[in-house]
């Protein structure tokens, strides 16, 4: 895995438009662009949180890069009372975290994806609520 950093540049960031949209309105809501063409305050803003938004995917991306390397993931189906089935979710295999070398587990905190990975083990609780509300009757 790469070690490198790749940063979102708020100067690359390109937003597109469709005029043509139904969504658009002259009439309603915010303007994108000020009377003499530059961004509103509200298309800065809304650019802002996209760039956030990147730079945090980037960096989740780069911390799944570094589980798979150490083989921390694994898939796992969830299998919901009326038959339906949830596939694509990935688990963080405890049972291999224990076993990671001691330099491993190292850099593991020294770069902060063991308080993530704990983040995740504690968010595995609100997955089996979740799974007992969806299948509640409505």
């Amino acid at each position: 895995v790469s070690q490198s950093r790749y940063q979102v540049d708020a100067g690359k960031l390109q937003l597109a438009v469709i005029a043509a949209d139904m969504a658009l309105d002259s009439q309603q809501g915010m303007p994108l662009y000020a009377a003499d063409g530059s961004e509103s305050a509200e298309l800065s803003e809304r650019r802002a949180q996209l760039l956030r938004h990147l730079q945090q995917l980037h960096l989740m991306r780069e911390w799944v890069q570094r589980l798979v390397a150490l083989d921390l993931l694994q898939a796992q189906v969830l299998q919901l009372q009326d038959g339906q089935q949830i596939n694509g979710l990935y688990l963080l295999n405890q049972q291999r975290l224990n076993q990671l070398s001691p330099e491993q587990l190292k850099q593991c905190h020294q770069g902060n994806d063991m308080l993530l990975m704990m983040a995740h083990v504690l968010s595995l609780q609100h997955l089996a609520r979740l799974v007992q509300w969806a299948q509640q009757p409505e």
